[in-house]
């Protein structure tokens, strides 16, 4: 027999279940593609997405990340998201801009806003690089990996608390040990380097024959006593030599903001940073220093 329903259970009965939809998980919230069937994302919702993890993330993404992130998309379709978002704030107006560094993708403040965003947060500040540390960053940026001893070689004094420097700040690593006597340690660039010198990898590291070139150039703007001075030992990179200042005042400016300068300034800073592999005679090199007094402000 047929147990009587009230008419609540009746009317219950007879609708359909309700079905979650493909995006949603019990407790309410998008579950990942990999636990839904596939869905299609308009346009401006997959650019939208892109553009909020760009900005929680603490360090680039890469295009794969992305995809692996949102779940049923295509590098194709992410990669135009990241084109139209890279145009929209491109406008005049907008205060963020989409860079490419470190072999991945992040939203980065623009360089005209620099002033006001230091008014934000005067406490957050380091130290600049000595001129030192630049030299043998860049020497290792070229020729690693590379030992220690290579470095003093080249340079011409010692670096030991340079490279500590470097390790401390994170712009340079060890990669292991060299196999000759005594397994002295090599060292190289760390993914942080290219972030903060604004590379995409180290191939966007321009050749040495730029920097060969423009020595050439320039020789014949020294000052006569420099090349008279330089002549006698058959110095290639006298130009090199006379510039080092400048090159270190460069290689500071992009240190301090390179992720908001454009392209064109990168690479010019970047070749003048090669400079610096051509160590300075050793009558002419400076002491060792870890790090300049003066603070500076990163924005």
């Amino acid at each position: 027999m047929i147990d009587e329903m009230n008419p609540a259970s009746a009317e219950s009965a007879s609708e359909p279940p309700e079905v979650a939809s493909a995006g949603d998980s019990p407790g309410g919230e998008p579950c990942s593609g990999h636990e839904t069937a596939a869905r299609t994302f308009e346009t401006w919702e997959l650019k939208g997405i892109v553009e909020s993890l760009l900005f929680v993330s603490q360090e680039p993404l890469s295009l794969q990340r992305l995809v692996t992130v949102i779940g049923d998309v295509t590098k194709a379709e992410v990669s135009e998201a990241l084109g139209m978002l890279e145009e929209e704030l491109g406008k005049q107006g907008r205060g963020i801009r989409l860079v490419e560094v470190a072999g991945g993708f992040r939203l980065v403040t623009k360089q005209e806003y620099a002033p006001w965003i230091k008014r934000l947060d005067k406490s957050k500040s380091t130290a600049k690089l000595s001129r030192s540390a630049l030299e043998s960053l860049a020497i290792i940026a070229y020729k690693q990996p590379i030992v220690k001893a290579e470095i003093e070689e080249i340079r011409g004094v010692e670096t030991s608390g340079v490279v500590r420097t470097l390790l401390e700040r994170k712009l340079v690593r060890i990669v292991g040990r060299k196999e000759v006597p005594g397994r002295p340690i090599m060292y190289g660039t760390t993914k942080y380097f290219l972030e903060h010198f604004g590379l995409n990898d180290l191939s966007q590291l321009p050749p040495l024959r730029e920097f060969k070139e423009l020595g050439e150039s320039e020789q014949t703007t020294l000052p006569m006593d420099e090349a008279e001075r330089f002549a006698a030992n058959g110095s290639a990179h006298v130009a090199d030599v006379v510039r080092a200042d400048a090159l270190v005042d460069q290689a500071d400016a992009l240190s301090e903001t390179v992720v908001e300068e454009d392209q064109a300034e990168r690479d010019r800073i970047e070749t003048a940073l090669e400079a610096e592999l051509k160590a300075l005679p050793t009558a002419d090199a400076e002491p060792d220093g870890m790090l300049l007094d003066e603070p500076v402000e990163q924005t």
